[in-house]
């Protein structure tokens, strides 16, 4: 029964960290995902600044026409990784919506299984403790960043 609980414990932990590792991994695609949106809107307005100076200098169509494309070009792309940053973002909230879940399936198992101790209820409560910040957490980063890509 000891090892059982030990292994149980063991295991937990392993989730505990695959979930630490997700949303370190979110913290990237989030931090990403903000320098795209940040780039994106420094080329809308280079782009903005472009057809303004086109438009005054009356440069030669063709010229203009080929660097406006140019630019459309890039920002097109720039919206494209944005999306993708977007989807990405999704997936990921997935995956740790899916590891708290087990998380939360696994520390009821160990609480129907391991025979109650002091020390074990201890743990147990702090377990849960964290899994409910865990949880917390990630429903006010999904709201603060906004809906995720469909």
């Amino acid at each position: 029964q000891q090892q059982k609980s030990e292994e149980l414990e063991r295991q937990l932990g392993l989730e505990q960290q695959k979930s630490e590792e997700l949303e370190r991994q979110r913290g990237l695609e989030q931090r990403k995902r903000e320098e795209l949106e940040r780039r994106l809107l420094l080329e809308q307005e280079k782009s903005t600044e472009l057809d303004y100076r086109l438009c005054l200098q009356q440069v030669d169509s063709a010229e203009a026409d080929q660097q406006l494309g140019f630019r459309l070009e890039h920002l097109i792309k720039l919206e494209e990784a944005v999306d993708l940053g977007k989807q990405e973002r999704a997936d990921l909230e997935h995956r740790m919506e899916s590891v708290l879940a087990q998380l939360q399936t696994q520390l009821q198992h160990i609480q129907e299984q391991v025979p109650v101790g002091h020390r074990t209820e201890l743990a147990l409560a702090q377990l849960q403790a964290q899994l409910q910040h865990a949880q917390r957490q990630l429903v006010l980063r999904g709201t603060a960043a906004g809906p995720a890509a469909p």
